[in-house]
């Protein structure tokens, strides 16, 4: 695992398990709400938006593991366009899927009907060219 990856993750970890007053949650509460424009969002914004200091921001920061907050938003803003192009990725896979399921069913219609004989049951397909 990756450097960055590891602290990604102990920045997902600490926000589920390990934070530890109210401050610290609306720290993070802000953050999560302001993921999308992360790249634009200063301490001074997280700090006012949370009702408290600057330097509880950067503590937390600090506490998460991070270097500084510049590190911290750009490894966060980092995650954040990986995880979206991963879902693109997904989204198109499933579209294309879907699209070439759909090609197939047109050009190679099945009809399944079901046939019986000397006591037994079975399926017969029939593939119309």
């Amino acid at each position: 695992m990756s450097n960055q990856n590891r602290k990604n993750m102990e920045f997902i970890h600490y926000c589920n398990t390990k934070l530890s007053n109210i401050n610290e949650y609306n720290i993070i509460k802000v953050i999560i709400d302001n993921i999308d424009h992360i790249s634009s969002l200063s301490l001074e914004k997280i700090a006012d938006e949370a009702h408290i200091s600057t330097s509880s921001v950067s503590r937390l920061i600090s506490k998460i593991g991070f270097d500084s907050f510049q590190n911290f938003k750009y490894r966060l803003e980092n995650e954040n366009l990986n995880l979206k192009m991963r879902r693109m990725q997904m989204n198109i896979s499933e579209i294309t899927i879907k699209v070439q399921k759909r090609k197939m069913e047109k050009l190679y219609p099945i009809k399944i009907s079901l046939m019986s004989g000397q006591n037994r049951m079975y399926l017969r397909w029939m593939i119309r060219i």
